[in-house]
């Protein structure tokens, strides 16, 4: 008698048969085809047919000689046969009649089993451990996988200009987001992708959960089987086995048969967890087996997690979808449950910091890097994103997640050490941002991989094994790492722009590039490449005092704007304050360039916390003889000399300026009148008043720097303020070098050179 092939299929997959071993086993009792014409069948030898038997009588245990082996191996399948089918007929009455019944008395036996494995998850690598429900951040979904997007680079840099490039912005370059459980409830196969630790596993648990709770596909029951683990065990059980193992562990009684008879009929959500952090000489065959697992049991629900989609292992009628970053929203949710178990105050502040600090931010998008950031906040109560000890806690991190994978032998990976990883992309960043480019084709960064994979030990010589090679190396970085991303086919990017910066300060410090950096000091986009070289170095004496030289050579040709410095230095001298004298240069330097502030806003400061209030008042007329002709700011113009009024005052500057009040109109009480006394006397009295503010104050004075003065003098007060940066953040200098450029801030080339 002729047995079905896909009974003969399931018994194969359960003695887990080779694929030649299974072709046998069909072609001989389900095509009742002898020994001569399964070779012929299956173009292969006779000698060979007899040797691949020989396996398969060991596995099914079959002893005798000869023509009685093959007889009892016959009867032994026609048995299981006939087994099967009574199992089916006592599936179909449990769908008719006890189903129900049955799903119900698993999923209760089970959900102890799932809640302790899925209901909590472990803090990095901390001792630390959260229930999943508490912290739990529902999650986005690409429905359309990001780097299978045809698209050229000027649509992915449409949304910014490259000079005014942020975190912000670069977080933009996205696409629209769906609900994980909307995918869900319209998929019945998923695999589910996402860069270490995206939130794959975490999404597998709170599906399992909310599945044996009866919250989720409430017909079903929940397996969930971490893949790695099965792999381990897998020479002794088939998928099957393991499953029912699993079952009867959690206390249900005959397991074995209650399994299957789930999984006939279509109630069983199997989430698969980590298809590729299964050990490379056990990947081929843990996929195999579930493909044929999948395959027998095709009417379920299933969904499989993975970091990369490759063509060797694609899953032909699943729906392959990413998980996406978190946007702001989730972000809060998900600080505010991690901060709000012990204190909601805390998750405000932190919050406010991310808020506030844009390259933090950008790497709290990342589920695994956010919940360093919550430990970090947790630990110091605050985020510093100058400091290089977050971003080498995240890249530490993110490699740990590749600690279990192990190269090909005989390759260049085996010269690939973690260091030289991080040398190689060091380089690519370097090089990249020198050139402003944030997003680069795949053609570059492989040839900048051929390179110094090139100059290994034992790389390869044949250009096409290279070119082999360096494909495989950006795909592990890509993949296992997640520090490079494909943001669309061919095109790559730094996971996060803050790697891209970290990466490129790391290249200078090792190279000793400081002049490279110090040249393009005055541009913005270096600024943060700039405060992680110094805080990495480990003495920026150095860089500080190249940067200090490079910004005082600025103008020193330029005699008005000497002229400006040496006024502010004398202007700084004359006030009397308990600040240091750079501060005060820096203050009226800022309000001197900020003549367009809103003069409201400034009179409504707190004067307490000023610098001085004798500056403050200096600052509001000041800027009052710069803005008294706009009609907009006449009432600010009238309390700002109310203000002044109220304060002590010389008694002659006071008067002067009571007198300078009483010639002005009032604006609100006659506005047609004051229209005709400011077209007569506005210019004049904005003269009287700066006159008086040179003569008593020395401040208002008209510098008239042309367009081309403002820019450099823009330029050094970004630099000056850089410096101040690194001198109050993580940056070790030594004291000399710390005094001498705090007491040079701001300071005329002549007096510079006096000092030293």
């Amino acid at each position: 008698m002729s047995l079905p092939s896909e009974f003969l299929t399931r018994i194969a997959y359960e003695k887990q048969l080779s694929p030649t071993e299974e072709d046998i086993l069909i072609e001989l009792f389900g095509r009742n085809k002898n020994r001569v014409q399964v070779a012929q069948a299956l173009d292969i030898s006779e000698s060979s047919v007899s040797t691949h038997l020989t396996g398969i009588y060991n596995k099914f245990n079959i002893s005798g000689k000869g023509p009685v082996k093959e007889r009892r191996l016959q009867e032994h399948l026609s048995e299981r046969y006939w087994r099967s089918q009574l199992t089916t007929d006592s599936s179909s009455n449990v769908v008719e009649n006890n189903l129900e019944t049955l799903v119900e008395e698993v999923r209760e036996k089970t959900h102890a089993s799932i809640q302790e494995r899925c209901g909590t998850i472990q803090v990095l690598n901390t001792t630390k451990s959260l229930t999943l429900g508490d912290i739990y951040t529902h999650v986005q979904i690409f429905e359309t996988i990001p780097s299978r997007r045809r698209l050229e680079l000027v649509e992915l840099l449409q949304d910014f200009k490259q000079s005014e490039f942020s975190p912000v912005e670069f977080s933009r370059v996205t696409q629209e987001r769906v609900p994980g459980l909307d995918l869900l409830r319209r998929y019945s196969k998923l695999i589910v992708l996402g860069k270490p630790g995206a939130g794959k596993t975490t999404f597998l648990k709170y599906l399992a959960l909310q599945c044996s709770q009866g919250q989720l596909l409430s017909q079903q029951v929940p397996v969930f089987i971490t893949l790695r683990n099965f792999a381990e065990v897998q020479e002794q059980q088939s998928l099957l086995d393991y499953i029912a193992q699993q079952f009867l562990q959690s206390g249900v009684k005959d397991a074995a048969v209650k399994g299957e008879q789930l999984l006939n009929q279509g109630r069983v959500l199997l989430l698969l967890d980590g298809l590729d952090e299964v050990k490379p000489k056990d990947k081929l065959l843990t996929w195999q087996r579930v493909v044929k697992f999948i395959k027998n049991f095709n009417n379920n629900n299933f969904i499989i997690t993975r970091q990369m989609a490759t063509l060797e292992s694609s899953f032909g009628d699943f729906k392959e979808i990413e998980i996406a970053p978190l946007d702001y929203l989730q972000i809060q949710t998900f600080s505010r449950n991690w901060f709000n178990l012990k204190d909601s105050v805390k998750a405000e502040a932190f919050i406010e910091q991310l808020t506030v600090n844009q390259h933090i931010k950008e790497l709290a998008s990342h589920p695994l890097l956010l919940t360093l950031l919550c430990l970090e906040f947790e630990h110091r109560g605050k985020l510093n994103s100058n400091s290089c000890d977050v971003y080498e806690e995240g890249i530490e991190l993110l490699e740990q997640r590749n600690a279990g994978f192990v190269f090909p032998s005989n390759t260049v990976y085996e010269n690939l050490t973690k260091k030289r990883n991080q040398d190689l992309l060091s380089q690519i960043a370097l090089t990249t941002f020198e050139q402003g480019h944030y997003f680069f084709r795949h053609t570059e960064i492989e040839e900048y991989i051929g390179d110094y994979i090139g100059n290994l030990p034992n790389a390869q010589i044949d250009p096409e094994l290279l070119q082999l090679d360096r494909k495989r190396v950006l795909q592990l970085i890509e993949g296992q790492q997640g520090l490079l991303r494909e943001r669309a086919q061919g095109i790559y990017s730094f996971s996060h722009l803050a790697f891209h910066e970290y990466f490129a300060a790391r290249e200078i410090v090792l190279a000793s590039n400081l002049e490279t950096l110090v040249n393009q000091v005055t541009e913005k986009r270096w600024r943060q490449v700039f405060l992680l070289t110094a805080s990495m170095l480990r003495n920026a004496d150095e860089l500080l005092k190249l940067t200090k030289a490079k910004i005082d050579r600025l103008f020193a040709e330029d005699i008005q704007l000497q002229q400006f410095l040496i006024w502010l230095n004398q202007k700084s001298i004359a006030v009397k304050t308990y600040q240091q004298p750079a501060a005060v240069r820096a203050f009226y330097f800022f309000r001197v360039l900020n003549i367009d502030l809103d003069l409201d806003v400034d009179l409504n400061l707190d004067l307490t916390r000023a610098i001085d209030l004798c500056l403050y008042l200096c600052l509001d007329l000041s800027l009052c003889l710069d803005f008294c002709l706009d009609s907009n700011l006449d009432r600010t113009i009238d309390r700002a000399l109310e203000r002044a009024l109220a304060l002590n005052l010389d008694p002659e500057l006071k008067q002067a300026l009571q007198q300078l009040k009483e010639q002005r109109l009032n604006y609100e009480e006659q506005p047609e009148q004051f229209q005709q006394w400011r077209q007569t006397n506005g210019q004049a009295w904005t003269e009287q008043l700066r006159a008086l503010m040179i003569k008593y104050r020395n401040i208002g004075h008209d510098w008239q720097f042309t367009d081309q003065q403002k820019e450099l003098l823009w330029q050094y007060y970004y630099v000056n303020q850089l410096l101040s940066d690194c001198l109050h953040n993580d940056c070790y200098l030594s004291r000399e070098v710390r005094e001498e450029i705090e007491e040079t801030l701001f300071l005329p080339i002549a007096e510079i050179e006096e000092i030293q």
